[in-house]
């Protein structure tokens, strides 16, 4: 799990894909041959790939039967919800820290 973040966090700043580092990882931290990880980046590709197209047709569906009016405002709600939760977060860490230097 670790070296999974850790491969995403590093792919995503360089922008480039999963794959990038995957293999090598696959073959120094698990021990992977290096077949057994190609083929394990592929399937993992894959699998992503068909869960992108599976939401890719249900956007679809559901933009065709929702009025845009609904959409703004469910999306609207939504950004409210996680700006909320970033924003208490946000202050329960800053009091968790505050807490722990003044002691």
């Amino acid at each position: 799990m670790l070296q999974g973040s850790a491969i995403s966090v590093v792919t995503g700043f360089f922008c480039v894909g999963g794959g990038f580092l995957l293999v090598p990882a696959l073959v120094i931290w698990a021990g992977l041959s290096m077949r057994s990880a190609v083929a394990t980046s592929l399937v993992v590709i894959g699998v992503m790939s068909l869960v992108g197209i599976a939401s890719s047709l249900t956007g679809q569906q559901l933009a065709g039967r929702w009025d845009q009016q609904k959409f703004k405002k469910i999306f609207a709600i939504f950004l409210l919800v996680m700006a909320s939760y970033i924003l208490i977060q946000s202050i329960v860490q800053f009091r968790r820290h505050h807490a722990y230097l003044s002691q």
